[in-house]
C-alpha cells in the first residue's frame, strides 16, 4: 500500500498554491526566505524545490552512471 498518491491535488498549470504549514514552518521558511535573498517565504520554497529536484535528478544520473560502469567491469571480469 502506497501513502503518496501522485495525482495532483491542485491544477496541473496553477500560477498559485495554497497549503497549510505550522506556525513553526512558516517562521522558518519566512526566516529562510530573508537569509537567502529570496524575497518572499513563497519564493524560498518555490527555490527550495527547485533546488531539490536538481539534487534528486544529480542523484540519479550518478547513480545511473555507477550502474554502468558497474556492469562494464563485471563484463571485463566474465571476459
Amino acid at each position: 500500500m502506497s501513502f503518496w498518491n501522485p495525482d495532483p491535488s491542485y491544477p496541473l498549470f496553477a500560477k498559485s498554491l495554497t497549503f497549510k504549514a505550522a506556525g513553526h514552518q512558516i517562521a522558518r521558511w519566512t526566516a529562510a526566505a530573508k537569509k537567502y535573498n529570496r524575497g518572499s517565504r513563497g519564493a524560498f520554497i518555490a527555490w527550495a524545490v527547485d533546488f531539490a529536484c536538481f539534487a534528486l535528478e544529480a542523484r540519479e544520473r550518478a547513480d545511473d552512471e555507477h550502474q554502468r560502469e558497474m556492469h562494464l567491469w563485471d563484463r571485463k571480469l566474465d571476459e
